[in-house]
């Protein structure tokens, strides 16, 4: 029985769906390195495939970047936290990373926690970590170090996710990971 045209409308959503998907994996891992060519064999399509949907590599970064979850993602993490006590800040950007479970969930958390910038989570994080030090509820050391410190743990985290071939949500407890920040008393 021949497809129908709503069929061939679907199939090219899922084809595209595929490729976005691949792309924002690769994304994720390696930043803006990636090839069509990768993408294409992550995909398991041909580069031609991949090109009839995209012109090139960075269309494809900016159609990621441009979506409503990652948009959505970044700017609960990086809202103004100035009527918020540091703790309850770092507490929250702690659980929403945490809480990640998608493949394309975890993929634009790595992305996030990988950004420097002025305007980046790390940047945020990093005066978050001062101002609690100054109020006295966040451990005293380097800065840089405990929210590098954080980083690596979630790193670890996503990483073990995005390599793996099926998504795995078991996670240290917050308790656990909170614990980097934590002030010893």
């Amino acid at each position: 029985m021949p497809r129908t045209s709503e069929q061939f409308k679907q199939m090219k959503v899922e084809r595209r769906d595929s490729i976005l998907e691949s792309a924002l994996v690769l994304y994720s891992l390696h930043g803006d390195k990636i090839t069509i060519d990768q993408i294409a064999d992550k995909a398991k399509c041909s580069h031609g495939i991949v090109y009839h949907y995209f012109k090139n590599v960075d269309e494809i970064i900016a159609k990621l970047l441009n979506s409503k979850f990652y948009i959505e993602l970044n700017n609960s993490l990086n809202k103004s936290y100035a009527n918020i006590k540091a703790e309850n800040a770092i507490k929250s950007i702690v659980l929403t990373l945490l809480n990640l479970k998608t493949t394309k969930e975890i993929a634009y958390g790595n992305i996030l926690i990988s950004e420097r910038n002025k305007k980046s989570l790390y940047n945020n994080l990093y005066n978050l970590v001062l101002r609690g030090q100054k109020e006295g509820v966040i451990t005293g050391g380097n800065p840089v170090d405990i929210v590098e410190t954080f980083f690596f743990t979630l790193k670890g985290i996503y990483l073990n996710s995005l390599l793996k071939k099926t998504v795995d949500n078991s996670r240290p407890s917050f308790d656990n990971v909170y614990e980097i920040f934590r002030k010893r008393f």
